[in-house]
């Protein structure tokens, strides 16, 4: 897959995640070492990166609301670089689509996933990556164009 994107993002792909205790990023090496590794360089558009809150109520004995937690979630929505319907050798067309269909739908995996583009990147550490899972899949005809838009949401499996 080609094209000029200025942002790129990479979802990591392994079998297993033998980490016991709940983290937000780790690092890429060890990652690199978990059964059945691969990854896949997805070129996107931008980035939106958002949080998800999920605020719950403490209440006390008498019913009293004294606190109020909100773990919130990272949430990242990728508009992947624009894929032609027709097939072309040096610019994204369906067919890459279909692959990163392919990579992002095998059962039992799990995935990590880390954004670059230019002095900007998630995690800010680059030799860290995020622990993910797949949160929506959404495509969009653009037939003026002849193009074809993917929008991947990836949520940050712990919360913070």
């Amino acid at each position: 897959m080609s094209g000029n994107p200025l942002w790129q993002a990479t979802i990591h792909r392994a079998s297993a995640d033998p980490t016991s205790s709940p983290y937000t990023e780790v690092a890429l090496t060890t990652v690199q070492g978990y059964t059945g590794y691969t990854s896949q360089v997805v070129p996107i558009v931008a980035p939106q990166g958002t949080w998800s809150l999920a605020p719950q109520e403490i209440k006390d004995v008498a019913g009293n609301v004294p606190n109020t937690k909100v773990p919130r979630r990272r949430v990242f929505e990728l508009l992947v670089y624009p894929h032609l319907y027709n097939d072309h050798a040096t610019e994204p067309d369906l067919t890459d689509i279909d692959t990163i269909a392919d990579f992002v739908t095998v059962p039992s995996r799990y995935y990590w996933l880390s954004i670059i583009g230019g002095t900007r990147a998630y995690p800010s550490d680059t030799a860290k990556v995020h622990p993910v899972y797949l949160q929506s899949w959404a495509e969009t005809p653009n037939l003026s164009t002849g193009t074809r838009s993917l929008v991947l949401t990836f949520g940050v499996r712990s919360l913070s």
